[in-house]
């Protein structure tokens, strides 16, 4: 079954509150779309699409599996957890290549961006990878390699994206 708002909407209907918190022990980070939204619009354009998630589609027979992602009306949901297979199990690397963890494909984002470190169902550390546009957590400047803990709420930019970090009852609240 695909990442889809219909399965997850289902799967808060099937189980209730505290079964889908149980059941989803991983944090998320929500692109919202509002007309505040920080992504530049082209004139006349009146929602901006979301980032894209992307994966490798190169001559490799492996198959690869795209970070899951769930889209709901005017928001997109990127589970943070660690996409098999990818180096590095001590950290959820997020960018613009194809072989992180979280894949944001938006020219402001960095190849490798930024990366979650002691990930929390609610909180993690989050580091700047010497990114050309910098990571910003509620507005303040993460300097490269300086971690600084990401909770529950807070608004997290890299680059030009802003998303907000959500554990899995704000998710299961939004849903």
């Amino acid at each position: 079954m695909s990442d889809s708002y219909e399965r997850w909407l289902a799967l808060k209907l099937a189980q209730g509150r505290r079964q889908f918190v149980e059941g989803h022990p991983i944090p998320f980070l929500i692109w919202k779309n509002s007309p505040a939204s920080e992504f530049p619009r082209p004139p006349g354009d009146t929602m901006r699409p979301p980032p894209q998630v992307a994966f490798h589609t190169g001559a490799s027979r492996k198959s690869v599996v795209p970070p899951a992602e769930l889209t709901i009306e005017r928001a997109r949901v990127y589970p943070v957890r660690k996409t098999p297979g990818r180096p590095f199990p001590e950290r959820i690397a997020i960018g613009r290549a194809p072989n992180c963890d979280i894949v944001l494909r938006e020219p402001s984002v960095s190849k490798l961006h930024a990366h979650f470190l002691e990930v929390t169902p609610i909180s993690a550390e989050l580091t700047d990878a010497k990114s050309s546009n910098g990571t910003r957590v509620n507005g303040v400047a993460l300097r490269p390699g300086a971690r600084l803990v990401v909770e529950v709420g807070d608004k997290v930019m890299f680059g030009a994206v802003t998303l907000e970090w959500m554990d899995a009852e704000s998710l299961y609240d939004l849903l």
